[in-house]
């Protein structure tokens, strides 16, 4: 995804938008559905807050570093 989201922010800001629009509206339903999954598996809310927000930052250098090179 974010490699994705650099890339097409390369290209012109319009599409980098369109693509962040894009993602975001397939990945914030994914990872709501990822906690309840691990908070219904009887996982700590605090552990799967950062579980989600440690996988989330793969995102995250993905477009820094297409951004950066």
């Amino acid at each position: 995804d974010g490699i994705s989201i650099g890339a097409s922010f390369k290209i012109s800001t319009k599409l980098g938008i369109s693509n962040v629009l894009a993602i975001s509206s397939h990945e914030i339903p994914h990872e709501i559905a990822d906690f309840s999954y691990l908070l219904k598996k009887d996982v700590h809310w605090i552990t799967c807050l950062s579980n989600q927000l440690l996988a989330s930052l793969g995102s995250f250098l993905g477009v820094y570093f297409c951004k950066k090179f």
